[in-house]
């Protein structure tokens, strides 16, 4: 009879979440450990409330009372996830086990589910802040290399006010906003003033991770895997303490089925999990969140890979740059090396003497550089209307 391992697979998941979700801080926290599923798929979470401290009396005993009261949070998981496949036992000695199951569900881990989690717990986050309290929305033209970090103090501003423990804030940015955060602490730095010197003292209290724009939206859907929902913000920035989050990762089942009559001579795959995000009610002001309406006009994405050049025609040191977009109408692609990465915003005119124009093939020279930036302009204007990014590969 086949095993569901789903509590030993559940397990090794938990150990790996650290490494390999942008939010896995988030997706482990002590929480998790703290309260459990009390059944299928709900957790109670108790509440206790003490009060009645008074001034002090030696020469007397006064009355007692109760000074403490008990009430229960109830949370429901409504994520229910499955995956399934089938394996044929000559794919699997045909190429080396490389297609074996557990290779096969490792990629599916890294590649599939775990980026629909950051996306799930993200967005999710999102939701339940707003339904407490308005999130920020600022305008994208206004989040500047100038601005960011006041922005920054004001949720910083928010969180003292709200009695949240400094210790343990982390500092979740999308990619270009780390890139203006480390280009403003490097410019505030050098004019020494005491407003700016304090702002840069307050964000080296936190700790800092940049997380792809695509895994920083308000909305997706999750009919078929993950995908950006249609309207979706950009979360510029989350400043949180994981002590308010509770996530829950349930597996209840989790099965390799043998090549049987049944399964036509294959091997199957199944598994199933409840997964779900939630805050706690008590402490919502440990998550301040400023995001950009992606409705004015914003800086596009592209999906930008290096790839080592190989053949003749290339050199040492060459790479090949794919960009997986078409640039629009009238537009065509530049690119800047460098040993960091490029930040502008839309409309921003890209010199054609430090920008060039990427060629067809995608074969350039790198020398030195580790890092490229790719830019859609208008061709007759160089103005900026996508960027992408990607560390380079280069050919031996």
């Amino acid at each position: 009879m086949a095993k569901n391992y789903a509590e030993s697979y559940s397990k090794a998941l938990a150990n790996a979440y650290a490494m390999t979700l942008y939010f896995g801080a988030l997706w482990n926290t002590e929480n998790t450990d703290k309260y459990k599923v009390v059944d299928a798929k709900t957790v109670k979470i108790p509440h206790i409330r003490t009060g009645g401290r008074t001034d002090g009396d030696r020469d007397t005993i006064g009355g007692f009372s109760r000074n403490w009261d008990n009430d229960w949070e109830t949370k429901t998981l409504t994520n229910h996830r499955e995956w399934q496949t089938l394996v044929h036992p000559q794919d699997i000695s045909q190429t080396n086990e490389v297609a074996s199951i557990s290779n096969i569900t490792k990629n599916m881990n890294e590649t599939q589910k775990f980026p629909e989690m950051d996306a799930y717990l993200i967005s999710t986050l999102y939701s339940l802040k707003n339904a407490v309290e308005t999130v920020t929305t600022a305008v994208a033209a206004s989040f500047t290399q100038d601005t960011v970090l006041t922005k920054f103090d004001t949720m910083m501003d928010a969180m003292d006010e709200a009695m949240v423990p400094i210790s343990g804030r982390k500092l979740y940015v999308d990619t270009y906003t780390k890139t203006l955060i480390d280009n403003a602490r490097q410019a505030y730095r050098r004019t020494g003033e005491a407003v700016i010197t304090k702002t840069v003292s307050r964000i080296d209290e936190v700790e800092i991770i940049s997380v792809p724009t695509k895994l920083m939206k308000t909305a997706y859907t999750f009919t078929n895997g993950w995908a950006v929902a249609d309207g979706a913000k950009q979360i510029k920035m989350m400043l949180i303490h994981p002590s308010c989050v509770l996530p829950i990762v349930s597996y209840s089942f989790a099965q390799l089925q043998d090549p049987a009559a049944t399964t036509k001579g294959k091997y199957v795959y199944y598994e199933e999990s409840f997964e779900d995000v939630f805050i706690l009610n008590e402490k919502h002001s440990g998550i301040q969140m400023i995001v950009c309406d992606e409705a004015v006009n914003t800086l596009g994405e592209l999906d930008v890979t290096s790839t080592a050049a190989s053949g003749d025609g290339t050199s040492s040191g060459d790479s090949v740059i794919t960009v997986d977009q078409s640039a629009g109408t009238d537009n065509k692609f530049v690119y800047l090396l460098g040993t960091s990465y490029a930040a502008f915003d839309y409309d921003t005119v890209l010199s054609a003497l430090t920008w060039t124009d990427l060629p067809a093939d995608g074969v350039i020279a790198c020398g030195t550089s580790t890092k490229i930036t790719v830019a859609e302009v208008v061709s007759a204007t160089n103005k900026a209307r996508a960027r992408g990014i990607a560390a380079l590969s280069k050919k031996a």
